[in-house]
């Protein structure tokens, strides 16, 4: 096993809370589409595509600061090479301020269909009226204390707000039919042949997608309750659950959400959509509500939550054919045939469907693969990859029941039986191991220091093909480790190779 030094704990500890909030940790992948039906098509050519030179009424919506011109040109340039210098599409970028000369001059270098700049206008990005910004900034603090992605910031607030209620009315995209959202720094990693919204249009697709994942759960606290109470209200508008991807959001019999959202960062859609009656009476609703400032509801879960109540299942489609990388995330083609034909850069055995970052994802298929059956299906199989475990160490895994293990804890470190515990997380229960090591402070109520090691160990997982075409994978993930040293006396030995955090009562 290896473990990270200490310089390098303090840098990579902040992204690794922040990928473990996102993840919503709780949750385990499940392999097979809830849903019952399949999204995908292997390749877009699958599916009725008739080439002409006209091409459709379309855009790419791009929401940018001046700042992030680099992270732009870098995602421009791929969409170009990989797709648009074969078509041609124009852009229209938006930005909250002016954008500077230097910005137009560099955009207009890159690209190969028109362009228009526009500037969102405060009623469009600002809080409304019927919103207490003082009680808005105090949730506001209560998030950032809490560590919530975003949860601190007025801006991001006002961007979700944006794209759920604001982006489909302004003057500059009034005669598009379709847009391609794309933002700075992703990567666009197999070329793409097709007309992508010639796709849409002939096969009369409305929303195309690429990966989805769970929303976190802190920032929708009453986002469920608000849509079923538009539902109750508004039932003339929506059709059968059945025609729709409504079981894709609803779980319980539609008693709670399941937190799944298709991530809106690529998005390929009809602004139609958006432009509906039923859909602009939906955000009036949600936004009179003040869940995106008193809370921080996000565009994707509201996109996605909107779909599955007034499109249809066929309406909607996700580009499996389609490479791309946006963060820690990406999704690459599985089929060889595609992989080669369309010239990837991606790790096929990287892909978001398979490994830890699966984890994140909401219950799509993986298409043309199981994974190889063995006997440690359990949460707790990680731990197979570790040592034998020190005298004193604890596992926390699915089985640790978080009030009687802090309780044991806790009674040796007081009872002086021993001076030093270790709790020891793996994969999706290093949160586990963080709530017990806190619950172990606090019944203790003296003065503790804790070592926290970090690291990872190697898992090899294998997928058999079901296609013959396909090739068996082999994917290797690095799963995170952390263990938490409790000791009543300092640990020399520890503070070399484990970050300190002293807990004084």
């Amino acid at each position: 096993m290896k473990w990270l030094s200490l310089n390098r704990y303090k840098r990579l500890v902040t992204v690794i809370l922040f990928i473990f909030a996102l993840s919503s940790l709780s949750i385990l992948f499940r392999e097979n589409l809830k849903l019952g039906f399949n999204l995908t098509s292997a390749d877009g050519t699958d599916i009725a595509i008739t080439e002409t030179s006209e091409p459709i009424n379309a855009c790419f919506l791009i929401l940018v600061r001046n700042r992030e011109l680099e992270g732009i040109i870098s995602s421009i340039r791929q969409l170009e090479a990989r797709f648009n210098r074969n078509f041609h599409y124009p852009y229209v970028f938006l930005n909250d301020e002016d954008f500077s000369q230097e910005f137009k001059d560099t955009v207009l270098n890159e690209v190969s269909g028109d362009v228009q700049f526009g500037k969102v206008e405060e009623d469009m990005w600002g809080y409304p009226a019927h919103i207490n910004q003082t009680r808005a900034r105090e949730a506001m603090r209560d998030m950032e204390k809490k560590n919530v992605p975003y949860g601190g910031s007025e801006s991001y607030r006002h961007m979700c707000r944006f794209q759920s209620g604001f982006f489909f009315r302004l003057p500059l995209v009034q005669d598009y039919e379709y847009y391609w959202r794309v933002e700075p720094d992703v990567d666009f990693s197999c070329d793409i042949p097709y007309d992508v919204f010639r796709f849409m249009k002939t096969n009369k697709k409305k929303y195309g997608f690429t990966m989805t994942l769970y929303e976190i759960k802190e920032t929708i606290p009453t986002l469920w309750d608000t849509v079923t109470d538009f539902r109750k209200d508004n039932s003339e508008m929506l059709m059968t659950d059945r025609a729709t991807l409504w079981k894709f959001v609803a779980d319980d019999n539609g008693a709670a959400y399941s937190r799944c959202h298709f991530w809106t960062n690529f998005e390929i859609a009809s602004f139609d959509i958006w432009r509906s009656e039923a859909y602009l009476k939906f955000f009036d609703y949600l936004d009179s509500s003040g869940g995106f400032y008193y809370e921080r509801w996000g565009d994707a879960p509201v996109h996605t939550i909107a779909a599955s109540m007034f499109l249809a299942k066929d309406e909607i489609h996700r580009f499996d054919d389609i490479g791309y990388r946006h963060g820690t995330f990406s999704h690459c083609p599985m089929s060889p045939k595609i992989w080669h034909q369309r010239n990837c850069a991606c790790d096929r055995r990287q892909d978001f469907d398979f490994g830890m970052r699966a984890r994140t994802g909401c219950g799509i298929k993986v298409e043309n693969y199981r994974r190889e059956q063995r006997g440690d299906s359990s949460g707790s199989s990680n731990f197979r990859l570790l040592p034998p475990p020190s005298p004193n160490e604890y596992r926390v895994d699915e089985h640790a029941k978080l009030k009687k293990l802090s309780s044991d804890v806790a009674h040796q470190l007081l009872s002086g039986a021993v001076a030093h515990v270790t709790l020891t997380g793996a994969g999706v229960f290093i949160s586990k191991a963080v709530a017990a090591a806190e619950m172990v402070k606090h019944k203790v109520n003296t003065s503790i220091h804790q070592y926290n090691q970090i690291g990872d160990v190697e898992d090899n997982v294998m997928w058999e093909p079901i296609s013959e075409d396909l090739d068996r994978l082999k994917v290797t993930r690095h799963v995170p480790v952390l263990m938490i040293h409790l000791s009543t006396i300092k640990l020399p030995e520890l503070e070399e190779i484990a970050s300190y955090q002293s807990s004084s009562k």
